[in-house]
Formats: C-alpha cells, structure tokens, sequence
C-alpha cells in the first residue's frame, strides 16, 4: 500500500509538471497576467538558440520603425516575333527596434520536447519595472535634450557645431525611442520630441557653412573643383561672398622619371580656418609621387589622390 501511494504521488507530480510546462507553452498568458508582462515564445534546435528566438519575437513587439522599399524591374522580351514590355513591382518591409537596448527581458520558463527534441523558450518583461526604468530615462534625457538644443541654436556658423547637431539628433533618436516604449509600457502619451527639427538644426548646422577656396599649384582647375565638390557633398556652401571660411591649399611639383614611368612628385600643404574665431580646423602636409606612362597622366593620378586624401581628412576632422 505504502509502494503504491508513493507511484500515485510520483505520477501525479510528473503530470502537474507536464500539464504546468504545457500551459505556458501553449498560452503564456495562463501563467503570466497580460496586465503585469509581455510574453514571447521561441524555439531552437538547441536552448540557446530557443532563448534568443523568445528575445527576439519580444523585441519586435517594440518595433518603432517602419521601412518599405520599392524596386522596379523593366521586362523587354521579344518571342515568336512578338515583343511585350511591362514593369514588376517588389516591395521589402523591414522593421527597426533597436531593441537590444531592451530594459529587463528575463528567460523565464525552458524546455525540450522528449520526441522531437526541440526546445521551446519563454521571454517575460514586467511592465511595472520596464515603465519605471524608462521613465526616469526619460526625465533626464527630456532636460538633456533642451540644453543642447539651445547650444545647437547659438552656434550655427561654427564647425565644432557640426558634430554636436548630430548628437543632437542622435539624442532626439534616443529619447522618442524610450518614450515611444515607455508610452506602450505605461499605457501613457508623452509627447515626442521633433525629429524634424533635429534633422533641420543638422542641415542648417552645415548650409550656414560658407568656405571661400584658393588653390595654388593647380595645374587644371581639378584638384578646386575636387575640394568644393567635397564640401559641397558634406553639406557646406562654396562662395567667396559672404564666406565665414577658407581653405586654402599650396601644390608645388617635382618631375621625375625612371625606364618605363614618368613621376609627378608633389607637396601639398592645407588648412581650412574659421573666419570668425580665426581657429583653424585643419591642417597637413602631404607628401607623395603618382607614376603613369605620361607626363599628364601622372598629373592626373596626383590630382585626384590630393583630393581624395584631403575629402578624407576635412570628414575626420568634423567628426
């Protein structure tokens, strides 16, 4: 009697482990109020991958941002002597969380089928303590973003303000991230910040940019026109009216040949300087050799290395 109540029990443990394992399976929200968490299944061949298939089904519940792309294709067959043309339309949606910034996603329940082998996972977040930890990221980030907001403002027409608009909008990115998932947490509507506005302040930020460009040393014109295309590509205007910068570039050359290559050997010292503060952004000298068959062409490969070196240059200056 005694060995039979103990195969009684045993069975009626392994059966309320088995029925326990199957809710959450099946429903998390048996185990788990929909009030109190957010719930996700996932499933693997192993339990790692199980857990992070969980993670990443919550995460997409938190995804902020829509992205659809649209691609034509133009068919033009012809067949039996007939032609037909027409158009194929594909679209691609991809959505961004950026949720591996995702506050307080928590494994709570494993398992592995015994025929299958599969592995099924199950990821909890707590509404409360996620709502909670956003809200305050929020109220320091709100004060955040109206400070540099307004150094933003104050310092358009300077260089070193091109980098801190862009931290700006970063920042605006940011905070309406959190907010956007504290709103879902909380069940709230805190305003956003204007993403518009950043991006505008950005633009402005490099447009107020005005840059007056002397070259001496240039034997075509190229290596001017490479330099204005440069900041141009940036976003900064190219004039010598009105300009609150300059840049100027000195190119001296040395010929030199050998067998088969004939070599333009140059020098080419650059600065760009703000007019107003008089502080100069950047500055260096370079020193290098282009060969070619040709005199011109030789030239010609200089030209467009000088250029290429200094469009790398200005873009690590700014950043």
């Amino acid at each position: 009697m005694k060995r039979l109540t103990i195969i009684l029990i045993t069975a009626a443990l392994l059966f309320t482990s088995c029925a326990s394992s199957g809710r959450w399976a099946d429903d998390p929200y048996r185990s788990y109020s929909q009030k109190k968490y957010i719930c996700a299944l996932g499933y693997g061949d192993d339990m790692k991958s199980a857990e992070l298939d969980a993670k990443n089904e919550l995460i997409q519940l938190f995804a902020l941002e829509m992205t659809s792309t649209s691609t034509r294709s133009v068919y033009d067959a012809q067949r039996d002597g007939a032609s037909s043309y027409g158009e194929l339309f594909t679209t691609d949606v991809t959505a961004n969380s950026r949720a591996e910034e995702l506050y307080g996603v928590q494994i709570r329940e494993r398992e592995q089928d015994s025929k299958t082998g599969e592995c099924r996972a199950l990821a909890v977040l707590d509404r409360d303590d996620a709502a909670m930890h956003y809200r305050q990221l929020i109220e320091s980030e709100k004060e955040q973003v109206g400070k540099l907001r307004s150094e933003v403002q104050s310092g358009i027409g300077l260089f070193s303000n091109i980098a801190k608009a862009g931290q700006y909008r970063e920042l605006v990115e940011r905070y309406n991230l959190h907010v956007a998932t504290y709103n879902y947490l909380a069940d709230r509507k805190v305003d956003l910040a204007s993403l518009a506005e950043a991006e505008r302040l950005e633009s402005d930020s490099r447009s107020s940019i005005i840059v007056s460009i002397r070259v001496e040393g240039d034997v075509d014109g190229s290596i001017k026109a490479a330099i204005a295309r440069t900041f141009t590509e940036i976003g900064f205007r190219v004039s010598d009216s009105g300009a609150n910068a300059e840049a100027v570039i000195n190119v001296s050359w040395r010929d030199s040949e050998n067998e088969q290559f004939r070599f333009a050997n140059y020098v080419a010292d650059v600065s760009v300087r703000e007019i107003s503060t008089d502080r100069t952004i950047l500055v260096y000298t370079a020193r290098e050799r282009e060969g070619h068959m040709t005199k011109e062409g030789a030239v010609s490969r200089a030209t467009r290395a000088i250029a290429r070196n200094f469009d790398t240059k200005l873009k690590e200056a700014l950043k």
